[in-house]
């Protein structure tokens, strides 16, 4: 099966059966189980009952968020772009038993699972929120723990410690929750926020790529590097609106620990005000998509949208001084809204400035608006004048 251009190089960098649902009238439906989750108010992950709402087979992790498929083996070939399937995957067991009508995990995996399917529950619902509906993500798998080889010039080499989205085709879009081996504090996979972030993506490609397939390989480098790393921005946005965490990464990957070639912390922290710079836009106008690095732009987006929830935000209850969930609602509905138009409208020598021009338009209040380009004065100042609709 060979994998779009585009998502050949995005993969590196990515770095109960008890009745408890209640008869109609009665309590909420779904299953209360205990897992791994992330509490914003104290800014911690630890185990917590939660009402998971949309399984329709406890047992096998399957519902209308994804399905759970466990025991597949996989190798991607970067020199022939052709992915392999070399064990087709299997139901998983989710192995539990019922105590005061809260199911718990009887071992380490299910744990894993459960938890992982609850993050992508959350991150569903929160998109229902924002008004995104697509039939074309539900039951999306997610392969737990497969063997999953990359080959490339310098040969084979297993894949651990990540958790990525990967599209495939219209009807074979997945994610992939690899083994956790060297993260032995909370594994990518177990970090709420970048399930979210991962799933933000597959919204990304129904939004964007999905009408706009034909017309990649005609993109020029650059455009094809704004749009890569306008993806990661809109990414991580959606896992600190979701979450109420702007330093989501940290829980998993500590400052410090891993550091790029130019010295900056791979930590993306949106609370952090940054600038689009020279260095960025240079470095995205003149670098080979397949060697272009997309957090840098990415995180300047995310920072600017952060930066932006808190200048409409006029609720008077706030936690840990995170901008409110209106607000995140609000600011979360105008991007999906203008991502949506940026798929009718994507061209072949795309801008980031495009985008905010979109975003703009979408903007229903005239105060935010000018909150918004105020913003793009201070931060964007280089491309300032060429987005359409500020003063």
């Amino acid at each position: 099966m060979r994998i779009p251009r585009l998502y050949q190089h995005m993969l590196w960098l990515a770095v109960a059966g008890i009745a408890l649902a209640a008869s109609a009238g009665c309590e909420p439906s779904g299953y209360k189980i205990s897992l791994l989750t992330y509490d914003p108010e104290s800014d911690d992950y630890g185990i917590r009952i939660k009402r998971v709402e949309t399984l329709e087979n406890i047992d096998r992790l399957d519902g209308s968020a994804t399905v759970l498929r466990g025991s597949a083996s996989l190798k991607l070939d970067y020199t022939t772009g052709y992915l392999e399937w070399r064990q087709p995957p299997r139901s998983v067991a989710f192995d539990w038993f019922e105590s005061d009508g809260v199911i718990i995990p009887a071992d380490f995996d299910s744990l894993a699972m459960i938890s992982i399917y609850y993050s992508i529950e959350l991150s569903k619902l929160f998109f229902e929120d924002l008004g995104f509906k697509s039939k074309i993500l539900e039951k999306m798998p997610t392969y737990y723990w497969p063997s999953f080889d990359i080959v490339d010039e310098n040969g084979p080499k297993s894949q651990k410690d990540n958790a990525f989205y990967l599209y495939l085709s219209p009807k074979e879009r997945s994610f992939f929750i690899l083994p956790f081996e060297q993260m032995q504090w909370i594994p990518m996979a177990l970090n709420t926020g970048i399930i979210t972030h991962e799933y933000s993506h597959a919204v990304f490609d129904v939004l964007v790529w999905d009408r706009n397939r034909q017309i990649q390989d005609q993109m020029v480098p650059s455009a094809s590097n704004f749009v890569y790393a306008l993806n990661e921005g809109w990414a991580d946005f959606v896992a600190v609106a979701r979450t109420g965490d702007p330093d989501f990464i940290s829980h998993s990957i500590p400052k410090g620990l891993f550091v790029d070639f130019r010295g900056s912390d791979v930590v993306r922290d949106a609370s952090m005000p940054l600038n689009y710079t020279a260095y960025l836009d240079q470095e995205a106008r003149q670098t080979p998509p397949q060697s272009f690095d997309p957090y840098g732009i990415g995180a300047f987006v995310s920072a600017l949208m952060y930066s932006f929830e808190n200048r409409i935000d006029t609720s008077e209850i706030t936690t840990n001084n995170i901008p409110s969930l209106e607000a995140r609602v609000h600011v979360g509905t105008w991007f999906v809204q203008a991502l949506d138009d940026m798929g009718e409208n994507l061209t072949a020598d795309f801008e980031l400035y495009d985008f905010f021009s979109f975003f703009l338009t979408r903007i229903d209040s005239q105060t935010a608006r000018t909150d918004f380009c105020d913003l793009l004065f201070d931060r964007y100042s280089l491309y300032y004048e060429e987005v359409r609709g500020c003063p």
